[in-house]
């Protein structure tokens, strides 16, 4: 009996996902790149409101970033690769402020379904002018894009791109209440 083409073209389709899919690696070692160097928003640039970065909290649940497939992505250099992102959003500064600000890490992670990637930072930022605390304010850096091979750049770069979603966000919003 005679298979109908789009048959085997559908069985030539499932091989080639099957080898690309043999050819990811089982661990992802994090995300040691330093901060993308455009994490700050685009646009005209306008004088920052100065602030100091009083501290940074991790309260994520686990260190893992996540599991796409059968790769693992584990979290070694997070830390370092936040922190450095953060001491980057325009207005900071290591000089004595009236403005402080602190950022808990709630979550990151990514995941994968068949072909899309979705790489997510969530943070609570508290931020205080001369001592009195305003509300804290819960930011979502987000980033979904095509998955191609659960490769270490592509992860790299998802989050790379969620990391700058989340920082322009939170420098818009400390650029504006410093109008205030």
């Amino acid at each position: 009996m005679k298979r109908p083409a789009c048959h085997a073209a559908a069985l030539c389709i499932g091989v080639a996902v099957l080898a690309l899919a043999g050819c990811a690696a089982d661990h992802v070692a994090g995300i040691p790149r330093a901060a993308h160097p455009n994490s700050s928003p685009v646009g005209a640039p306008a004088p920052a409101c100065a602030f100091n970065l009083e501290d940074i909290e991790d309260r994520r649940e686990t260190t893992e970033l996540g599991q796409m497939g059968r790769t693992r992505i584990g979290g070694e250099g997070f830390t370092r690769w936040f922190a450095d992102a953060m001491a980057a959003m325009p207005g900071h500064t290591h000089e004595r402020t009236t403005r402080t600000v602190k950022v808990t890490v709630l979550k990151a992670y990514i995941q994968g379904l068949a072909t899309l990637k979705s790489a997510h930072l969530v943070v609570r930022v508290q931020s205080a002018r001369e001592g009195k605390a305003s509300d804290a304010r819960i930011y979502r850096g987000a980033d979904a894009s095509m998955n191609w091979a659960n490769t270490e750049a592509e992860i790299q770069e998802a989050f790379d791109r969620a990391l700058t979603d989340l920082t322009a966000q939170i420098a818009t919003d400390l650029q504006a209440s410093c109008k205030g």
